[in-house]
């Protein structure tokens, strides 16, 4: 819904800034479902296949709506961020299980790429997936009620 709010915002309300005050709530809603699907996939390769495929199909009517041509690699939409966040966690549990430092540093780059790549959100959207996974996988720092018994 707040997506929503937002894209209707910014395609046919442009000057009602508030409408995309509230749209920017959906993307740390995303991100935390995304960390939230990683976790509980039975199987990564497909959920990357499919958020890959919805990547793709999304890039052409999101430069329609908002650069105005059919493709623009000036500005590409989240889900590719958001696939970019999902490799990263999976090359960041690989490396931890195997102590690769090579991997860990694959993990570094590829936060940095969305930059280049001119993703949106770019760097900070992978961080703020990152940073959910890490405060996902500690119960003391979102539910510190739940240690006590």
């Amino acid at each position: 819904v707040t997506m929503i709010i937002d894209h209707v915002g910014a395609i046919f309300f442009p000057q009602f800034i508030w409408l995309r005050y509230i749209g920017r709530l959906s993307m740390p809603i995303y991100a935390f479902l995304l960390v939230q699907g990683y976790m509980h996939t039975r199987n990564f390769n497909r959920y990357a296949l499919r958020m890959g495929i919805f990547a793709l199909l999304s890039e052409v009517p999101y430069d329609l709506l908002f650069q105005g041509t059919w493709l623009e690699f000036q500005r590409q939409n989240i889900l590719f961020t958001f696939l970019t966040a999902l490799f990263v966690m999976k090359l960041l549990d690989a490396s931890a299980k195997s102590r690769n430092i090579f991997m860990f540093i694959g993990a570094v780059i590829l936060t940095i790429l969305p930059y280049f790549l001119h993703f949106s959100y770019g760097v900070y959207g992978v961080l703020t997936v990152l940073l959910f996974s890490i405060c996902s996988r500690s119960t003391a720092v979102l539910m510190p009620w739940r240690l006590r018994r």
